[in-house]
């Protein structure tokens, strides 16, 4: 795996959230889930895909695959 490297880059644990500007991001063991604070619209994403939402957060633990 690579790792995300950039000015400011952290690691985020196990349902720990973070947030900049209106994006927010919330991660999870079986994924990351985020979403725009002003509209709504949000993803999710794990090893197996990603779902796109436009209504908050994608939770992985509730892709169909999961």
């Amino acid at each position: 795996a690579t790792a995300v490297q950039g000015a400011g880059a952290t690691t985020l644990a196990y349902e720990d959230f973070a947030a900049n500007g209106n994006t927010a991001c919330r991660s999870t063991e079986d994924g990351i889930a985020c979403w725009n604070t002003m509209t709504g619209v949000g993803f999710g994403i794990s090893r197996s895909g990603y779902l796109i939402g436009l209504t908050g957060p994608v939770d992985p633990r509730e892709f169909p695959w999961a």
